[in-house]
């Protein structure tokens, strides 16, 4: 066959000469490779000239299956019709190429995904019996395959079986766009598994393949458009951008099937919301919605919902971005697509946790952590692990919020760096510095930064001897650690040894409870120092006293405890009150329950807390700052839940900034954990609240 621009000529040349049969021959014959390799601008030029005919020929199957394939709606029980003929004619190809046009049909409407199950399953039964099959019909019908594992199954993990055996079958083809296909669609998949350098080495191996005149402008497009991003999301965003523009600016962009211009538009929208670009967000997204609400195509709706939302995000906006997240999720649903819903979870529970809703922020991301997981989406699964650190550390839970930013690392590939989906560059950095002393903890007001020896209190106990953890197996034994938590309860400077002694060894007399003494603290000096090496002299006893050496010894529940008694008395400065807050991040000891000393001084400590707390408010609301103190408020409440007056607070709040329906649930949560636990209706204060929610709402 001549090429596109010498067609119509040459049907007219067929047409005098009578060989208009020859030329639907041809067509039938080298129709279905140009679909195999994606070369639709010549397939549609050819299918122009059909419909041009006066009168119109019966078509073999192969033409009457290219032609569905143009349909702006194909139709699944047409491709079903033509799928059963091909299996009676016997010709394989064929019927390879319409399982590959009914699952690109499915995934172009954007809906009803599940209906791939059928045709998956019989893409399954074709490729077991590859026999005399051209190569390049065997590596289309795979990648179709993969498509439908990603989109309909979610299934990350078995689209890229189905990828790596595309690409034996493209090379052997000698299918530079096959090849160009793969990249694409493998390099998205690595990237969502969390292989980020996979993915960036399949895009550069294949890059020479983009200027190659035999690949089909289609995978040209599909390449540059996730070349693009790819670019963008490795801190190119320049670079990135311009070769998306390039992309949805090319004069032959338009004649593309509508569904490779909507994920080319979905790429290019995307960095746009990484770079803030309201003007062009503005524009493409119109574009998008355009050619997507009439159609109700959920699948692509899904996709510009999220981006809304990261939009909604960087303009600090976290109630805009959980309608959107929360949009994105029905569409993701709706489209029986878990790929596109599994993206829109992140997004909806980064804006729970944005909006202080950390319970619910809670639930869902903890729902959704294993189905991420199951799946694959490795790389959206540890972005959900550090989100649910940062959950962890608004509720005061640290060891909790470690796990969890060490899990991110755990099921990541080896090497690779944590994913920042949705969030800044210092979104990582601040969960370091909230749950690693070494990073400097959550230390502010002028408190000393870091010491060769740092002692977290704060949720489980954690001593470390410049910057090494001392772990359970070097104590020795636990009364060398209980010995330093009781310095630590009883003010950390000067406390008498009677004192410790009596408490540590009270079943023992004078003498032999201060020998006991005697021999822990030498012990305890030990601690961390390897044989032959001199220990630091953190541990200090002078005139028949015990003190933690200030300068080289730094104990979180110390500093806090400075810090609160020192704002008291010096006034209630707003902004000096939240730092010192924020030092309190989990309560004193919480696996702890062995002796009285250390629950009473936990109790005291969150005392402190609680009414720092409730001071805090107080100043938000009067200065209008009430989300400033609603983490806060949130904090307090988990660990007080019978606590009244924090119930109060946050109705309060709730009501200022008009969420009165959030106002009645926290009023709704108190009579119920209050009748349950205490037999009491909450007080006059909180009924009175409740009755202005309803009023206003």
């Amino acid at each position: 066959m001549k090429c596109p621009g010498q067609l119509l000529p040459l049907y007219k040349k067929f047409i005098e000469q009578e060989l208009f049969d020859t030329y639907l021959q041809n067509l039938s014959r080298d129709g279905l490779i140009w679909w195999f390799n994606m070369e639709i601008r010549r397939i549609a030029n050819h299918l122009e000239a059909l419909a041009a005919f006066p009168h119109q020929p019966v078509f073999s199957n192969r033409i009457l299956l290219l032609r569905e394939i143009f349909e702006d709606e194909p139709t699944i029980a047409i491709f079903e019709c033509l799928y059963s003929s091909f299996l009676k004619e016997d010709d394989r190809e064929a019927a390879y190429a319409c399982v590959g046009a009914a699952i690109g049909s499915i995934w172009s409407s954007g809906r009803e995904f599940s209906r791939n199950e059928l045709w998956w399953n019989r893409s399954d039964s074709l490729l077991k019996e590859k026999d005399a099959l051209r190569s390049v019909a065997i590596a289309s019908l795979l990648g179709y395959k993969a498509l439908a594992e990603q989109t309909w199954l979610g299934n990350l993990k078995l689209a890229s079986i189905s990828l790596a055996e595309q690409q034996h079958w493209a090379e052997k083809s000698n299918s530079v766009s096959l090849r160009l296909f793969h990249a694409a669609t493998s390099s998205s998949c690595f990237f969502l598994t969390g292989n980020i350098a996979a993915a960036e080495l399949l895009m550069q191996v294949n890059l020479p393949l983009f200027s190659h005149s035999e690949g089909s402008f289609l995978c040209r497009i599909q390449y540059q458009s996730c070349l693009g991003l790819y670019k963008a999301l490795k801190g190119n965003y320049k670079e990135g951008i311009s070769v998306l523009q390039s992309a949805v600016t090319h004069q032959y962009f338009e004649s593309l099937p509508l569904s490779i211009r909507l994920h080319c538009y979905i790429h290019y929208l995307y960095v746009l919301c990484v770079g803030g670009d309201l003007n062009r967000i503005h524009a493409v997204s119109q574009i998008i919605m355009a050619k997507t609400i009439l159609p109700c195509n959920d699948y692509n709706l899904a996709y510009l919902h999220i981006c809304l939302g990261l939009t909604a995000f960087r303009m600090e906006n976290p109630r805009k971005a959980l309608l959107h997240g929360e949009e994105a999720l029905r569409r993701g649903r709706s489209s029986n697509g878990p790929l596109v819903e599994g993206l829109a979870a992140l997004l909806y529970g980064q804006a729970l946790a944005e909006l202080s809703d950390y319970r619910a922020a809670l639930s869902h991301l903890q729902d959704w952590e294993k189905k991420w997981e199951s799946a694959g989406l490795i790389l959206i699964a540890a972005a959900g692990a550090l989100e649910l650190s940062s959950v962890y550390i608004s509720l005061g839970r640290i060891e909790a919020a470690r796990k969890q930013y060490d899990k991110a690392y755990k099921i990541l590939p080896r090497g690779e760096s944590l994913p920042m989906l949705y969030r800044p560059k210092e979104f990582i950095e601040r969960l370091k510095v909230s749950i690693f002393p070494q990073y400097g903890g959550i230390i502010h007001c002028g408190v000393t930064p870091l010491k060769a020896i740092s002692i977290q209190t704060f949720g489980e106990f954690c001593l470390r001897i410049k910057n090494k953890i001392v772990y359970d197996r070097t104590w020795k034994g636990d009364q060398s650690k209980k010995l330093l938590k009781a310095i630590i309860v009883f003010g950390g400077v000067k406390v008498s040894l009677e004192k410790l002694a009596y408490f540590i060894w009270p079943e023992h007399d004078g003498d032999k409870a201060r020998n006991n003494l005697k021999m822990g603290l030498s012990r305890l000096r030990r601690v961390g120092v390897r044989q032959g090496n001199p220990p630091l002299s953190w541990i200090v006893v002078k005139h028949k006293k015990v003190s933690l050496s200030r300068t080289l010894c730094r104990v979180d529940s110390l500093d806090f405890l400075n810090a609160i008694k020192g704002v008291e008395v010096g006034g209630t400065n707003s902004f000096v009150l939240k730092n010192v807050l924020e030092m309190y991040t989990g309560d004193f000891l919480s696996n702890d329950e062995s002796e009285t000393w250390i629950i009473n001084h936990r109790a005291m400590l969150n005392d402190f807390f609680v009414n720092g707390v409730l001071e805090f408010s107080v100043s938000c609301l009067r200065e209008g700052k009430c989300e400033v103190a609603l983490p806060f408020l949130e904090r307090a409440l988990y660990g007080n839940p019978l606590h009244e007056g924090i119930y109060a607070q946050l109705m309060e709040m709730y009501i200022n900034m008009r969420w009165y329906g959030k106002a009645l649930v926290v009023y709704n949560q108190a009579c119920e954990i209050l009748l349950r636990e205490m037999g009491i209706v909450p007080g006059p204060r909180l009924s009175i609240l409740a009755g202005q929610a309803k009023r206003k709402g």
